[in-house]
């Protein structure tokens, strides 16, 4: 049964809605165009006849017709828009425009896309290039690419969550930016000999991807390029890197091992960020930058030497650690802290309980953010305490603050909700905005008589403090300051 004429709906000459549902359709000679999307995951379509009339199909137009074999596509046509047979059934197709081989769409020898939904894809020899978003989020498992092939788009094998192994050929020179981005069951990995370039998020969460072998010759590790890969137990990096990028191989929570050439100069930010397991680096004698947390919460990491070529090492570097100590002209570890000018930075071991050593003047901004610690020792040296500095600090019970500190800046015990007893400083004249927030189980604090200031939300949260005396010598206390 052939399709009825009511079942187009036709305006100005383009076709812009099929309402039928027969197998085999031809396309009324008085069509001109074919819309977007027009015949878009029609499952009972197995054959299209098009006629000459036609000068243009429209983007995605048969995409996902699972059951479309065959197609009679006029010469005369002028043009055919992108994933126009995307996820059909179509093996072969050859017209002017566009060429269909092995279930592959191909133009001017570039893959645009899957013609087929198939499992396991030979890619003909003819082509020389995978275009952007080729097979993005397909079902595919695996894929034959011949040495032809020089280029590979950006996505083009994007969340392919099947895909178990790929070998590059030689002649492919860059892996561009999220090429194999979340392919969650990648095993194996073959790079070419001549690749030069890894992406930003190249194979960031391909979660099984493991023994990655970096060819002697790559210059570029782009940020965030293997992030994530969980399966990644060591890696070396070639002596033609001279920088790896920001998040490189950060949260390769089984990374092990990682040996970096005498060449390098520069380790990005979060570079190693969240590796649990790094238990060795060498850092190279060549060795300029360390970025921002570089090496951070790496719980394993208990020795490490920063060589004197170092010129800049970045905040929070070798937070949460093993370290305890470091000694280098820019940083120095002290009983598992970070120290620089006598102010503590953060914490460089993940321990329950921490003595500040009294060399110390002033906490850092942020230094216990989040912290698991349950206690702290602050000597009398210290004077000054950041914003943030015990921020949702969630263990800590109990706090004695040294004479000598003159103010509780913003937030700085907000939501430690274990925080039962306070010893505030008779030298405190100002407690700002937020700083005991939070604390529910706040229940033991005493103002001092020289306190002059009590900011915004001060104690917003401590029900227990209900009650708590307040100084008469207080000059200035900002709205709702004390609602508990």
């Amino acid at each position: 049964m052939k399709a009825s004429k009511l079942d187009f709906k036709i305006e100005n000459g383009t076709l812009v809605k099929y309402f039928g549902n027969e197998p085999q359709v031809t396309v009324p000679e008085e069509v001109t165009a074919i819309g977007d999307k027009v015949f878009s995951d029609c499952e009972f379509l197995t054959e299209i006849t098009i006629p000459p009339s036609v000068k243009k199909i429209g983007y995605s137009c048969f995409s996902g017709c699972r059951a479309l074999t065959t197609v009679h596509l006029p010469q005369t046509l002028k043009e055919i828009r992108d994933c126009c047979f995307m996820y059909c059934n179509i093996e072969s197709l050859f017209h002017p425009l566009l060429k269909i081989e092995n279930g592959l769409a191909i133009k001017d020898n570039c893959l645009l896309y899957p013609a087929q939904d198939l499992k396991d894809y030979i890619i003909p020899d003819t082509v020389t290039s995978i275009g952007n978003n080729a097979f993005d989020s397909s079902r595919l498992e695996s894929i034959y690419i011949p040495a032809s092939v020089k280029q590979i788009g950006e996505y083009a094998f994007h969340k392919c969550a099947e895909l178990k192994a790929v070998a590059i050929p030689d002649g492919v020179q860059e892996i561009k930016k999220y090429t194999f981005w979340e392919c969650l069951n990648l095993e194996k990995l073959t790079l070419p000999s001549g690749l030069k370039k890894i992406g930003i998020s190249a194979f960031e969460n391909s979660s099984r991807l493991s023994g990655v072998i970096l060819p002697e010759n790559i210059e570029t590790l782009e940020k965030y390029a293997f992030a994530g890969c969980k399966s990644l137990e060591e890696i070396t990096i070639p002596p033609s890197v001279k920088k790896i990028g920001k998040g490189c191989f950060g949260g390769c929570t089984e990374l092990k091992s990682a040996l970096l050439p005498e060449t390098l100069k520069e380790i990005g930010e979060s570079c190693f960020n969240g590796c649990s397991e790094l238990k060795t680096v060498n850092l190279p004698s060549a060795l300029e930058e360390i970025g921002e947390y570089a090496f951070s919460y790496c719980k394993f990491l208990s020795e490490i030497t920063i060589p004197p070529s170092v010129k800049k090492i970045g905040k929070g570097c070798f937070r949460s650690c093993n370290i305890k100590s470091l000694s280098h002209p820019l940083l120095k570890i002290e009983n598992g802290f970070a120290i620089k000018d006598n102010c503590l930075l953060y914490p460089a071991q993940d321990l329950k309980d921490y003595i500040i050593p009294d060399t110390v003047t002033s906490i850092s901004n942020n230094a216990f953010f989040n912290s698991d610690l349950e206690s702290i020792s602050i000597p009398p040296s210290v004077k000054q305490i950041g914003e943030y500095a015990f921020y949702n600090c969630a263990k800590l019970k109990a706090l004695v603050i040294p004479d000598g500190v003159k103010e509780i800046s913003r937030c700085t015990f907000c939501d430690c909700g274990n925080l039962e007893k306070v010893s505030l400083p008779s030298s405190l004249k100002k407690i700002g905005h937020s700083a005991f927030a939070g604390d529910i189980n706040l229940s033991s604090l005493i103002l001092p008589e020289g306190l002059e200031f009590v900011g915004i939300y001060a104690f917003i949260g401590c029900e227990k403090l209900k009650g708590m005396k307040i100084p008469a010598g207080i000059k200035s206390m900002e709205k709702d300051a004390l609602v508990f």
